[in-house]
């Protein structure tokens, strides 16, 4: 007999998938409409000086203060920090450019990096840590070479970017060239625009965003470069600027001619002890943090072999204390920074830089959105949402503060989005409830008009609509905007694993 039963059986069986279709009124989340026939709010500019959650930093002893606060409340937590599972920021939707198939972005205007470049007429592939082989360039029916050989053959080249000639009219392909790469980096992705490649490169590599994100730990020592090459000569390609900055990658995007590099810094302490409650251990750390100094603190770039200095104090912003959305705790050890790069002439344009800590990214053709979970003395989750205007110089635009977490691995960048000037975020609450653990929300915020704050001016569920999204216990999986609309895809898992026991012959008689 099978070790459960029916009714077992019943509450074990995959749950059927379901797509919840959510029509949207920016104004008041209510019904649909057409996303073209829909005029753009016009966003005025904040009057005064009035305050955001996020404050320019003041003065150095400012921002020294902030990372030395930073170190001490991190390391006095003697654990492992409590993380959110994060978000990889390379997720991608689909888009396309003339009449061949273009790197898949979440915005259509808003390119992304990618390992695989191709611009009509040449293919430039770049070596990754996860796959370095494997394209076979012709079919060589005299060959007596096998296909492992050809394998081995492929990987044992010098580590380069390959650049390959295509002919689309009788889908051939052929080598053009090659650009030749360090040993110690790894190629993050490309970026391919009117003959010039722009290559990121770095000197760690980690994964996709996840539990070691916020680990202070995981931004020291590292370094992030971008390389930039004329390829109008596939075959002779040429590097035409460089720079080399100190910090962690995290991500990146292009709009125009910018490349928006996203960096995270923790100044390196050499004899930091990371885990310790020995009075004396604790009074030497602390001891060795109340020495860093600006020049220990803020990262360091190189600009065509040529030292320069990224950023001031001045261009990073660290919390409001006194603001009614501060979160409870406070201090953060690394600084998240944001780097404008020119590509049409090489140059970094624009930087800013953040003290506090953030676990995802959303870039609109606006804007750089960075996210930060809170968990509140209550057991609840928040999420906290700042805004960079991109047309602005990555000026700060305002903050906003919903219920719930961004979550769901690597599709959490898809719960974020900006249409006419409105942010969109689907959140996530875990409630601890048998039967039904999760509550999905979404919430609509916009820049408020008088003060440096995103506004809550529509949610989901509300008075008038008060049926959850998706059903009891089912947890949220995917999410896409499309216009007005959203679209939510939920289902419970289930354990599909039953373990059934028969009689044997011998018991059968």
């Amino acid at each position: 007999m099978p070790m459960v039963n029916s009714a077992d059986q019943s509450k074990r069986r995959l749950r059927g998938l379901n797509v919840v279709l959510l029509p949207m009124l920016i104004a008041g989340c209510g019904g649909g409409g057409s996303s073209g026939g829909v005029t753009p709010p016009v966003v005025p500019p904040v009057a005064g000086d009035t305050p955001g959650l996020l404050i320019p930093v003041s003065s150095d002893s400012q921002l020294l203060e902030s990372i030395r606060t930073g170190f001490k409340t991190k390391l006095a937590a003697n654990t492992q920090p409590r993380v959110l599972a994060a978000a990889s920021a390379d997720s991608e939707s689909s888009s396309g450019g003339g009449s061949y198939t273009t790197t898949y972005t979440l915005e259509a205007s808003v390119d992304e990096h990618d390992y695989v470049k191709y611009d009509g007429t040449h293919l430039y592939i770049a070596p990754t840590r996860s796959l370095d082989c494997c394209f076979i360039l012709e079919d060589d029916s005299d060959s007596t070479a096998s296909s492992a050989e050809a394998l081995v053959s492929t990987t044992e080249n010098e580590r380069s970017i390959r650049i390959l000639e295509t002919d689309p009219d009788t889908a051939g392909i052929t080598v053009a060239g090659s650009i030749p790469l360090d040993d110690d980096r790894t190629i993050e992705g490309l970026y391919i625009d009117d003959g010039q490649l722009a290559t990121i490169n770095s000197t760690g590599w980690w994964g996709i965003w996840g539990r070691a994100f916020e680990d202070f730990s995981t931004w020291e020592q590292q370094h992030v470069g971008i390389e930039i090459h004329d390829v109008s000569e596939p075959g002779s390609p040429t590097k035409s600027w460089d720079m080399e900055v100190e910090g962690g990658f995290v991500n990146s995007r292009k709009v125009g001619d910018l490349i928006y590099l996203v960096i995270r810094h923790t100044p390196d302490i050499p004899g930091l002890i990371r885990y310790t409650d020995n009075e004396d251990e604790i009074a030497e750390n602390n001891a060795l943090i109340d020495a860093l100094t600006m020049d220990d603190v803020l990262p360091k770039v190189t600009v065509n072999g040529v030292d320069d200095v990224l950023l001031d104090a001045s261009e990073c912003f660290v919390t409001d204390p006194d603001h009614e959305l501060a979160p409870e705790t406070r201090g953060y050890p690394t600084l998240t920074v944001m780097l404008a790069v020119n590509v049409a002439e090489p140059d970094i344009v624009r930087t800013a830089c953040y003290n506090e800590s953030s676990d995802g990214l959303y870039v609109s053709p606006n804007a750089i959105y960075l996210s930060q979970a809170e968990y509140t003395a209550e057991e609840e989750y928040k999420t906290l949402l700042h805004r960079f205007s991109i047309s602005a110089g990555l000026d700060y635009g305002g903050s906003g503060k919903v219920d719930g977490y961004l979550s769901g691995g690597s599709n959490a960048d898809f719960r974020v989005n900006e249409f006419q000037s409105d942010l969109r975020v689907v959140t996530t609450k875990w409630t601890g409830v048998e039967g039904d653990r999760w509550d999905h929300q979404l919430f609509v915020l916009r820049k408020s008009p008088t003060a440096l704050e995103l506004e809550t001016v529509a949610m989901l569920p509300n008075a008038t609509y008060p049926e959850s999204i998706g059903k009891p216990d089912e947890d949220l999986y995917g999410v896409r905007f499309l216009g007005t609309k959203a679209y939510l895809v939920t289902f419970e898992r289930i354990d599909p694993c039953l373990l059934y026991t028969s009689p044997s012959p011998r018991d059968r008689g």
